[in-house]
């Protein structure tokens, strides 16, 4: 304890005189301060802890403090740390093991431990999600795809490439992928289209695209009369709009023709007269086939002409002069015995004639008979003979 200056030892003579004097001058100094001074030293024994949310039941993981292992959790809720801090410690709290398909963050993780617990720690757990993706090839421009997911989750894709569906999944979820609706004029098929999560994005979803096939045309009007030993062809006119190589065939093909299955002419020379029915062309591209309407070819003869000359008679049947004469009878047919066809020949001096419209290819006998002015035929002449 101080003692205020003011106050001195006395010697005892003095003593009784000056007791009043000193009682009074001493009761009359400062107050004297008993309180200690402040502690100084740092705080001990404090604690760091917070609270997990999200943990899946029967699940664990492992937290760390300042790299080592430290503590592990198996249950939502508040959690200490069982190190212990001196205050103005440093800290770090990381994730030394993941549960099984979660991923947990923590916020508050790091910092300065200062004069009391540090209780703020958050530990946050959600369940791992994955996706599906893959890619998509020969979708024409300008052209869409849907595809679906589970039923569902409909994407549309508008361009080839890389594409990822906008749901997730958790390990060990099913999934099946499919078209749910074809872009026009093109069919697409989906391979790895369905299966299950495991740990990992499934990347291997292929989309491959192709045209459809648009079936070919073929148009044309076919001759359906020949002439004997004449010319026949036909070439139908057709097209592919997919560009694909087109390939002819024949039903019902007359026998004297040759038919081309690169170019579908029908082509050849009949030599007899006759009719081929229900001929069929048709073309196909590979995987569509088209036809012409059945038709008939009738071949119809050919024909040439006899031309015939003649000496002008100049007698009766009986021997008497010819005066009279005034045409005369052309008879003709296939046999002496069948001159059944007849053309007339006015004036008695013409000695020739032609018959047209004969077919080829056969024998034709042909006589003569003078006509008279009364009408009268003469006898006919001796049988004359071509071949057309």
């Amino acid at each position: 304890m101080s003692i205020n200056p003011i106050c001195r030892t006395v010697t005892a003579p003095a003593l009784a005189l000056l007791i009043a004097l000193i009682l009074s001058a001493c009761g009359s100094g400062p107050e004297v301060s008993t309180t200690p001074p402040p502690d100084s030293s740092p705080a001990t024994g404090l604690s760091i802890g917070g609270n997990i949310s999200g943990l899946g039941a029967g699940k664990s993981l492992l937290i760390n403090l300042n790299g080592s292992n430290a503590l592990t959790l198996s249950a939502n809720g508040s959690f200490t740390l069982p190190n212990t801090f001196i205050s103005g410690s440093s800290y770090s709290v990381t994730v030394g093991a993941q549960p099984v398909e979660q991923t947990c963050m923590i916020t508050n993780g790091s910092g300065t431990v200062t004069s009391s617990n540090v209780t703020n720690l958050t530990l946050s757990c959600i369940t791992n999600t994955y996706t599906l993706s893959g890619t998509v090839t020969g979708l024409g421009t300008g052209k869409s795809v849907v595809i679906n997911t589970n039923g569902g989750n409909a994407l549309t894709l508008s361009a080839n490439g890389s594409f990822t569906l906008p749901n997730t999944f958790i390990s060990g979820s099913s999934y099946t992928v499919t078209v749910g609706a074809q872009p026009v004029d093109q069919t697409c098929m989906v391979t790895n289209d369905s299966g299950t999560v495991t740990s990992i994005n499934v990347t291997n979803l292929t989309l491959s695209c192709t045209n459809n096939n648009i079936a070919p045309t073929i148009t044309g009007t076919p001759n359906t009369t020949v002439l004997a030993n004449t010319l026949y062809s036909f070439t139908p006119i057709a097209s592919d709009a997919n560009g694909d190589t087109l390939a002819y065939t024949i039903t019902n093909k007359p026998t004297w023709a040759t038919f081309n299955t690169a170019t579908g002419e029908l082509r050849g020379t009949p030599t007899t007269a006759n009719s081929y029915a229900n001929i069929v062309i048709s073309v196909s591209d590979g995987t569509a086939s088209v036809s012409l309407a059945a038709f008939t070819i009738t071949v119809q003869p050919s024909t040439g002409n006899a031309v015939l000359s003649w000496t002008k008679p100049t007698q009766n049947t009986d021997g008497s002069t010819l005066t009279d004469l005034t045409g005369y009878v052309i008879y003709y047919g296939t046999s002496t015995s069948t001159l059944t066809s007849s053309m007339t020949v006015s004036g008695g001096d013409t000695l020739t004639a032609t018959i047209d419209g004969l077919p080829t290819g056969i024998t034709y006998y042909f006589a003569i008979a003078s006509v008279s002015a009364s009408g009268g035929e003469g006898n006919k002449s001796n049988p004359a003979s071509k071949t057309i």
